[in-house]
Order: structure tokens, then sequence, then C-alpha cells
């Protein structure tokens, strides 16, 4: 989400001060190894977040649908990142909280910055 240069998301987050630099050094090691194979086997917080960033993606297109009419219904890193702010017991989301980027101020944020699009 951060890498990514031109999306609602990097704007948010680096507004935040959280930058690619800074990650290495407050992000633990994960605990278990990355499987390299096809079929990743999602922790149950990880399919959680998943099903909150599909929620929030509805979530912001009905917000937004009072005042403009749009086709945009993809999951994107503004949706993923509301998702993880949502499970309440992810490392990331402690991380960004600790950062002042809580659920309430992305979720206004995504939404004033869609409709400034």
């Amino acid at each position: 989400m951060i890498r990514v240069a031109d999306n609602i998301t990097s704007g948010i987050l680096r507004d935040a001060g959280v930058s690619i630099e800074v990650l290495p050094s407050v992000l633990p090691e994960p605990a278990l190894p990355i499987p390299l194979s096809v079929e990743i086997p999602f922790h149950a917080a990880t399919k959680r977040v998943l099903q909150y960033a599909a929620g929030e993606s509805e979530r912001l297109q009905e917000a937004i649908l009072a005042d403009y009419i749009l086709a945009d219904d993809h999951i994107g890193p503004e949706h993923l990142l509301l998702g993880i702010l949502r499970e309440e017991d992810a490392i990331a989301a402690a991380i960004l909280v600790q950062r002042g980027v809580t659920l309430d101020v992305v979720r206004r944020e995504c939404a004033r910055r869609v409709r400034g699009r």
C-alpha cells in the first residue's frame, strides 16, 4: 500500500508520517515462514481483514453515491487498509493507530479523496 505512489492509501499514510523506511523498524519478524506455494493458507485474522475490506468497499460506495454516480466496485488498497484497522488484534492496526491512523480518520479521508477525484 505504501509503495504505490498514486493511490488514496499512500497519501493517507504519508500524511500520517508512515513510510516504507519506518516500517522495518516497527514491524516484528513473521512468526511463521511465508509459504511460496500457489495456495497460501490464510490465518483467520487475514480472512477477516479481506471480508472487512469487501464490506468497506460497499460502505464507501454507499457514502459517496448520494453525491456521485460511480461505477467503481473494486476492492483497492484503501479498503484493505480499512479492513486491517477493523481487525483489532492485528499488529499492523496497532502500529497505525499509534500514529493516528484510525478507522474513522481513514474512512473520512477515503470519502474526501474519492469525492475530490
